[in-house]
């Protein structure tokens, strides 16, 4: 009868003593960022785990992911991201999966600055959409700005030049394209084309916006301190200039800008 009741006692007495303990020590906060916890499963076990399921899986995979999304960079010139290998894990899921190439790579490129997953992913979305405005425009943009390999932009250009999507200034930079010459005003233009394509919800829309911000005012105030004419006195915002002690100075924070202007490589 006795030992009927021991076990119970034992372990609720173990219990409480482990309770008190966990209590009274204070454990050190642990901080890491997403590229060394995020567990990325790996496509061929997600293939073969998914089998019919595979398309919901990769829609919950692409939910989790936008929760779990960061703004930092990403150091590594390689292909290992873990927001690179989270979005392979669904192209191989979902092969037809749009946005996660469209969405995806702009993501990769313009706020993690990770240039090689960026194209690695839109490319295998051309593989399925091959014609398609947006990622034709968007591996453009990538080959001729960020990376300032302009020859490297043309196919990708000439797909969408009779596109009735293309922005009117398309044919300025585009001619500059073809001889694979980007001036510094055509890889402006390119630029600003490149952030009214993008949705205004989108978080890569203010990061590129603050980019072009500070290309122009570098070149505005450029201007109006060496008091050449004429000289834009409004910046990218449509906000004005202003005077402080002689010297004229933009309203907003100038930021890092990564946008390369090149010519050929």
């Amino acid at each position: 009868m006795i030992a009927r009741f021991l076990l119970p006692c034992l372990t609720l007495c173990l219990f409480s003593a482990s309770f008190l303990l966990g209590s009274s020590i204070r454990v050190p906060k642990l901080e890491i960022n997403n590229q060394e916890h995020v567990y990325t499963f790996r496509s061929d076990f997600l293939r073969t785990f998914g089998l019919g399921f595979k398309r919901l899986i990769a829609d919950i995979t692409w939910i989790q992911t936008l929760l779990e999304s960061d703004l930092d960079h990403y150091e590594g010139g390689d292909l290992r991201s873990w927001l690179y290998l989270r979005f392979l894990s669904i192209a191989h899921l979902d092969p037809h999966f749009y946005e996660n190439y469209h969405y995806g790579g702009q993501y990769l490129m313009i706020i993690k600055d990770d240039l090689l997953g960026a194209e690695d992913l839109m490319l295998r979305g051309l593989k399925h959409f091959p014609d398609d405005y947006n990622l034709n425009w968007q591996l453009g943009y990538l080959f001729a700005i960020e990376r300032g390999e302009v020859k490297k932009s043309f196919p990708f250009f000439e797909r969408i030049k009779d596109n009735p999507r293309r922005p009117r200034t398309f044919g300025a930079f585009y001619s500059k394209i073809l001889v694979e010459s980007l001036d510094e005003d055509a890889a402006y233009d390119l630029s600003v084309e490149t952030w009214r394509n993008l949705s205004e919800r989108d978080v890569t829309k203010e990061r590129l916006g603050n980019q072009i911000y500070t290309l122009k005012a570098q070149k505005d105030l450029k201007c109006l301190n060496e008091m050449r004419d004429p000289c834009d006195r409004l910046d990218f915002w449509g906000e004005p200039y202003y005077q402080e002690q002689g010297v004229w100075r933009a309203r907003k924070v100038l930021v890092n800008v990564r946008l390369k202007k090149r010519g050929a490589q």
